[in-house]
């Protein structure tokens, strides 16, 4: 089963947030800071999490990802509530991706029957001495060899890459750039 949280509920999660792929944005869902949902398998006692922002228009899972209760209603629970939820909000897809590789694995079990696409994302901090404004004239220049689909810049000096799944992923060596993650990023189109 999976049960959507109250807005005050939210922050009961918090235990949940542990790795190197809990953006920002996904703190600030749970800490109230940002609008979103908040998804998990037991509301008295969540061990597994699925976080909702809208304006990233992405799921990120998180804590157990063998949660079997959990994983077998996704399916359901994505075409049947939140999907339509979605397109009430005019959105044209969404991005689904985990904390971890064994979330990664899972997902791709979870979502393998689904028409979908899967790019690879990546989050490289950008030197220090960079600024923000500057780092969108030098995107081309900097990651010339990737096929980048989308870029977003984030706090904290990183930048988020979307870029086709098969793509190598590293900056060279001399821009500065320093990969914090990456990992695969499943498009379901609503």
């Amino acid at each position: 089963m999976i049960y959507e949280l109250s807005r005050s509920q939210f922050s009961t999660i918090g235990y949940l947030l542990s790795g190197e792929r809990v953006d920002e944005w996904v703190q600030e869902v749970v800490f109230g800071r940002r609008p979103g949902w908040v998804f998990v398998d037991n509301v008295m006692m969540p061990q597994t999490a699925m976080i909702w922002s809208e304006s990233e228009q992405s799921l990120f899972f998180i804590g157990d990802s063998g949660c079997e209760t959990f994983n077998s209603a996704l399916i359901s629970y994505l075409k049947y509530i939140l999907i339509p939820r979605m397109k009430k909000k005019d959105l044209s897809g969404v991005a689904l991706y985990g904390a971890d590789t064994k979330w990664d694995k899972e997902l791709d079990t979870i979502l393998a029957h689904v028409n979908k696409r899967v790019n690879m994302q990546a989050v490289f901090e950008y030197p220090k001495n960079l600024k923000a404004s500057d780092l969108e004239s030098q995107m081309d220049s900097i990651f010339e060899t990737l096929e980048v689909k989308k870029s977003t810049l984030q706090k904290r000096n990183s930048v988020c890459l979307e870029l086709a799944f098969d793509k190598s992923i590293r900056a060279p060596e001399q821009s500065g750039f320093k990969k914090v993650y990456d990992c695969p990023l499943f498009k379901l189109s609503l």
